[in-house]
């Protein structure tokens, strides 16, 4: 597949045709290896755009404007320069180095114009990871909404993605790796309170065999702090794990290697709660509408189930749960805009609160991040 691939550039158009025939044959075994070179050429057709601006300016697209027709949306200086210094890793080979610029730009200007771009790059790299390695490694959560009478349950998936034999070799006490547990317990006031703990990852026996293509689940054993959760709050789980393993050997060869488990996010609500979990979108709607009339005291518990839905919405659409929080801030008040203000910190990531202004002045402006702006207003 990835000869017939490569060699779609080098023809003319009968054997374009003739290529795309034969890979057409193949039927569903060829989806993957297509979706990945078609992320590649997107990855390079956005280098390309990029350079073609830094060679002419707006004159060299035809005077687009930009985050038109591929030109190079607005960002701040720094951003720019960022994007630019993880494109030239990614096509230097040095796509650890591409993450972690990535990653740092993600985490200080989440809203960045930038971002389907470096979200694509993301995509880019990880997929060139894991075609690369020998290894890979992945947190599976049992659930992704839990309740306290549920506890929380999670493995981690090894899977050979090497041609050869690999060979695990624990550390002491059948140490493989380390699993890191965030929970944090989030009030619709803006209120939140977080802990940490780790847990080792332990191999089922000293060593560990997974022929090519072969996986592995490994049970981790983690606390269930959620099913004390109090009453009208919502509970969040962060998880990450890493493998470090005593030795590892691919094919008979020793080889050096760390390999990250991509993370989960897992959230916890209470009993009386589990109804707004089926449709979070339609809950959301319901709650914004009771919590708009009524007595002062019959508006807050609608206001606090608001709150709530909307976390569960961002857990499978964080765009929507975003668009829904700001729609319904403009004419909130109160309790409801307290809430709502709540939640598009704890789903955008920020560890601040603000107002209900400065909120909305964030979203209709698309700037990266909310920012103070005198005395706090009204939440």
């Amino acid at each position: 597949m990835e000869r017939l691939l490569a060699e779609l550039r080098s023809r003319d158009r009968a054997g374009r045709e003739r290529l795309l025939g034969e890979i057409l044959a193949r039927g569903s075994e060829a989806r993957g290896p297509v979706e990945r070179a078609l992320a590649e050429e997107r990855v390079l057709v956005d280098a390309l755009e990029d350079l073609l601006e830094r060679l002419g300016g707006p004159q060299a697209r035809g005077g687009r404007r930009a985050g038109e027709d591929g030109a190079l949306p607005e960002a701040a200086d720094w951003t720019r320069a960022k994007y630019r210094l993880a494109l030239e890793r990614y096509l230097a080979e040095d796509t650890y180095g591409a993450l972690q610029a990535i990653d740092a730009i993600l985490a200080l200007e989440p809203r960045t114009p930038l971002r389907p771009r470096l979200i694509r790059l993301r995509r880019a790299c990880r997929e060139r990871l894991a075609r690369e390695s020998v290894l890979s490694a992945r947190l599976v959560c049992g659930e992704e909404v839990l309740t306290p009478e549920r506890a929380l349950r999670a493995r981690v998936r090894l899977e050979n993605v090497s041609g050869e034999e690999v060979r695990i070799v624990a550390a002491e006490d059948r140490r493989l790796g380390l699993v890191t547990l965030d929970y944090e317990e989030l009030a619709p006031s803006g209120a939140r309170t977080r802990t940490r703990v780790q847990r080792w990852l332990r191999a089922p026996e000293e060593e560990l065999v997974l022929g090519p293509g072969q996986a592995r689940s490994l049970p981790v054993e983690l606390p269930s702090p959620h099913r004390r959760l109090p009453r009208g709050l919502v509970g969040r789980y962060h998880l990450a794990a890493r493998l470090r393993a005593r030795s590892l050997e691919v094919g008979g060869v020793p080889l050096q290697l760390f390999v990250p488990a991509g993370g989960a996010t897992v959230l916890a609500v209470g009993t009386g709660d589990a109804g707004l979990v089926r449709n979070p979108r339609t809950a959301f709607l319901e709650a914004v509408a009771k919590a708009s009339s009524g007595t002062l005291a019959e508006r807050r518990e609608p206001a606090r189930q608001a709150f709530v839905a909307a976390l569960v919405l961002s857990l499978a659409d964080e765009e929507e749960a975003l668009r829904l929080l700001a729609s319904a801030l403009e004419g909130a008040r109160g309790s409801l805009s307290e809430a709502l203000c709540a939640g598009l910190a704890r789903v955008v990531g920020e560890p601040l609160n603000f107002s209900r202004e400065e909120w909305l002045i964030w979203w209709k402006g698309r700037e990266s991040r909310p920012r103070r702006r005198g005395p706090a207003g009204e939440r």
